[in-house]
């Protein structure tokens, strides 16, 4: 496409290009253009990464000893090998007043979080997790609409050193139920109602917690008025302070 095209629905102008992060990594660089940069990241890939990863400030617990070790077959190829890292750790180094996220609700009110907000309450459902036995390499299931207790979520299960296996919130019970035989989960996230507009929705999830307990809930649909909805949105994930566990490469 090009400017002027009536297919694009928006243009970037002369001030947006200027600083944007394109423009700043070709001044940077001193490159002429996207075509430039491009022919160098597939011309010297380490040297690419390499800035790349300092560019975003990405903290390494322990640091690669190269940024990739070749082979002849490129399946082979290792990258940052003997790295040590929690990649959550690197979601919260901006100031912690900046905002993090903005969220429209299904009543039409928009929160806002800060990365100070983000990385508490992240921090917080790591904690839970780990109180609950969940370690690292233990297959977490998140069951949640896209709202900011859901990233949270997966933010903190990440800290804890587990994986997050993501399941649409959308699917029936049956669905959910086929998925989660497919990945035996120490325990599901999920929230206790799903919004759509004005209809409250709970899922049937069923989990097995670390400690043998069955997780269970039961399917139903309810009509829900203003009051109801704003109530739902409010609603936390109540969880204490933790800490974070280091994943290797």
């Amino acid at each position: 496409m090009r400017a002027g095209d009536d297919s694009a629905a928006w243009w970037p102008g002369t001030d947006e290009q200027l600083h944007s992060n394109l423009a700043v990594m070709l001044q940077e660089l001193g490159l002429p253009s996207y075509d430039a940069l491009y022919r160098w990241s597939v011309d010297e890939p380490e040297q690419f990464w390499g800035y790349m990863l300092d560019r975003l400030r990405i903290r390494f617990q322990r640091a690669p000893r190269q940024m990739l070790a070749a082979a002849e077959d490129p399946v082979r190829a290792r990258w940052l090998p003997d790295a040590l890292l929690n990649i959550a750790e690197s979601c919260f180094l901006a100031p912690p007043d900046r905002p993090a996220l903005l969220h429209d609700s299904e009543d039409g009110q928009q929160t806002q979080w800060s990365y100070g907000d983000l990385e508490r309450m992240s921090r917080r459902v790591a904690h839970g997790l780990q109180r609950l036995g969940v370690g690292a390499g233990s297959p977490v299931g998140l069951v949640m609409a896209m709202t900011p207790e859901a990233v949270a979520a997966w933010l903190g299960v990440v800290l804890t050193g587990a994986v997050v296996v993501s399941l649409p919130d959308s699917l029936a019970a049956s669905e959910m139920a086929a998925r989660l035989a497919l990945v035996p989960c120490a325990l599901v996230l999920t929230q206790d109602v799903v919004l759509r507009g004005l209809l409250v929705l709970v899922a049937a999830v069923r989990a097995t917690a670390p400690d043998g307990r069955a997780v269970a809930r039961d399917d139903c649909k309810r009509r829900a008025g203003p009051k109801r909805v704003r109530c739902v949105q409010r609603r936390r994930l109540g969880m204490m302070s933790g800490c974070s566990a280091p994943h290797s490469h």
